[in-house]
């Protein structure tokens, strides 16, 4: 998905820059994010996605991103611009 295609997923549930979400606008945003990694080509992104660092009990390493990881960092992104 790119920045591109992710704004204009935020936009089409009212995202607007500089202006808060409501709770409702972010679910929907995040289901269709959602939707999007669980078909194949979002199966394929995150084939190819960078692994994530995790820490448990004293344990470290790296492991692959998980449709929640990819969902968190891509709404991140657009909480990044509500300012």
């Amino acid at each position: 998905m790119t920045r591109t295609e992710l704004f204009a997923i935020a936009e089409k549930h009212g995202f607007q820059r500089g202006k808060p979400l409501s709770e409702e606008a972010r679910n929907r945003i995040e289901g269709e994010i959602r939707a999007w990694l669980e078909s194949p080509v979002g199966q394929q992104y995150l084939a190819q996605a960078p692994r994530v660092h995790w820490e448990d009990s004293g344990q470290q390493g790296m492991r692959p991103m998980t449709v929640e990881d990819a969902v968190r960092a891509l709404m991140q992104e657009i909480d990044m611009e509500v300012g």
